[in-house]
């Protein structure tokens, strides 16, 4: 009859060790580390379900450099902004901190949007002094990524009445490996989709005003949401 006793005691004790890993606070450099470890870079939030990842997009445009009527194009810096919720990433059981900052090498230990835009020339990122990536990740999972770029966007002008001319340049954002079904994007809604720094100045021309929409395109393989940009600009040639 002592058997069973004896059986009872050890499974209440070995009980009640397993929940006390989970209860103790982790600090932070614990945290990431096991957020990276059990975390799938390769697949999107919410592949395995029937929703995709909704990835809001924010653009600052920090400096409009050139605007080439001979090329038709136009080179732009601008912080690219975007945000999403991870489930992966949920740490309230691991720690009370109200957000994790990522280092710049430690970002690549993590799944983030392939956005491109479709109407690049070229483009580059900013790594002085080091790479210009910031990642914050939530308690409750929801991830923020700004990153720094300099693009060459092309744009198609009609140049009839130039040099008295109003053209529209657009920049177009999409993802390039998902469908709509996967992965989502849209304007941000909390707060303005596109901010314009006001100490912008170009010789030739004015920017008259700037618009966002959401378009839906299919390649054949499914459907692609994509963000669009469209700025007007208006020559200042007397």
């Amino acid at each position: 009859m002592a058997y069973p006793k004896i059986f009872t005691s050890f499974f209440v004790l070995i009980l009640i060790v397993h929940i006390k890993c989970y209860t103790a606070e982790m600090k932070r450099n614990q945290v990431i580390s096991e957020l990276i470890k059990n975390h799938d870079r390769f697949v999107s939030p919410d592949y395995e379900e029937d929703f995709p990842t909704v990835v809001s997009v924010q653009l600052y445009v920090s400096s409009v450099d050139t605007v080439s009527e001979q090329n038709m194009e136009y080179s732009v810096t601008i912080l690219l902004r975007q945000l999403w919720h991870d489930p992966r990433l949920n740490y309230t059981r691991m720690s009370s901190l109200s957000r994790l900052e990522m280092d710049s090498s430690r970002i690549n230990n993590f799944w983030v949007p392939d956005l491109f835009f479709s109407n690049e020339k070229k483009g580059s990122f900013h790594d002085v002094t080091k790479p210009n990536r910031m990642l914050l990740i939530y308690r409750n999972g929801t991830v923020f990524y700004s990153i720094r770029l300099s693009l060459t966007l092309s744009c198609y002008m009609r140049l009839e009445r130039y040099p008295m001319d109003d053209q529209i340049c657009s920049m177009v954002m999409e993802s390039y490996s998902y469908s709509a079904e996967n992965v989502f994007f849209k304007w941000i809604e909390t707060q303005k989709p596109v901010v314009v720094d006001r100490s912008i100045e170009m010789p030739q021309y004015t920017l008259k005003k700037y618009h966002a929409t959401v378009c839906k395109k299919d390649y054949g393989e499914g459907e692609h949401i994509y963000s669009f940009n469209a700025d007007s600009y208006i020559s200042t040639y007397i």
